[in-house]
């Protein structure tokens, strides 16, 4: 570094120095450290179990002239194994980070699906991501992680009726207001609230739902009662009115779901 045309001094920093070390020990094999107090050209299998480092530095790590580390092997491996388990999952992490980014993007675009129809090439984009997420699903245990439960926005999907798809934009849900979904595992309980707009009348229709585990990440779905203009009529189900839901991907954040009937569904949690 330089600062007004001299250079600063270099200064050897607590991190600096742990970031060296984890990068020795990274590099050197399972079986040693060179000890300060072993002979240069001893073979490696007349070394101890146990391995020293002796490192000197400076005045920035607060007056200290030395520091000695002393590690067995079993402990050395140990400590690269869990150094490479952290970075694979921070790569991990990162992937999945940039594929939820791009997913929202897309879905954006697609109005929710609105504009990404059957064989479109939007469509083919969001699925292609939708599957790979799937693949590195984190949560195999859906119903059993309180991350499922809340209030839930669609932010795309493949079924055009619950979109409004081919219908006239006065039969269609509003498009300035989330469509949601409430999910509660704990009474294995579910809300769907449609929001419309007729004229500069705002209103809501929803659907009451109870729900029955059928595995780890599915569940059947009876639908209980419609509800119509803000609730101010409501309708009992048929029995006929049920379905199966499987949750594919969830994380805090996102769920990925897919419907008997085929349909994907991609919502979101803040």
């Amino acid at each position: 570094f330089f600062r007004g045309g001299h250079r600063a001094k270099s200064v050897l920093c607590p991190a600096m120095l742990s970031s060296i070390l984890l990068l020795v020990v990274l590099a050197a094999p399972s079986g040693a450290f060179l000890a300060s107090n072993v002979p240069i050209g001893t073979p490696a299998p007349h070394l101890s179990s146990h391995c020293t480092f002796a490192g000197r530095v400076g005045s920035g790590l607060g007056g200290a002239s030395s520091m000695r580390m002393v590690a067995s092997a079993e402990e050395l491996a140990s400590f690269r194994n869990d150094a490479t388990a952290d970075i694979k999952k921070m790569v991990e992490d990162g992937r999945v980070a940039g594929l939820k980014q791009d997913l929202m993007m897309l879905s954006d675009e697609a109005k929710r699906g609105l504009k990404s129809p059957e064989d479109s090439e939007l469509r083919s984009k969001i699925m292609n991501i939708v599957e790979e997420l799937e693949g590195i699903n984190p949560t195999p245990n859906p119903l059993g992680s309180s991350d499922i439960n809340g209030e839930w926005t669609l932010r795309w999907t493949t079924s055009r009726s619950i979109i409004g798809a081919g219908k006239p934009f006065f039969l269609r849900p509003d498009s300035k207001r989330p469509i949601l979904q409430r999910i509660d595992v704990r009474t294995l309980t579910a809300m769907n609230v449609d929001p419309r707009k007729f004229l500069w009348k705002k209103y809501e229709n929803s659907v009451n739902a109870e729900l029955k585990p059928l595995s780890d990440s599915k569940v059947a779905v009876q639908f209980v009662r419609f509800n119509l203009f803000n609730e101010k009529i409501s309708i009992k189900a048929p029995e006929r009115a049920k379905g199966e839901l499987d949750t594919t991907f969830l994380c805090e954040s996102l769920r990925i779901s897919r419907g008997d009937r085929g349909n994907v569904f991609v919502l979101t949690k803040e």
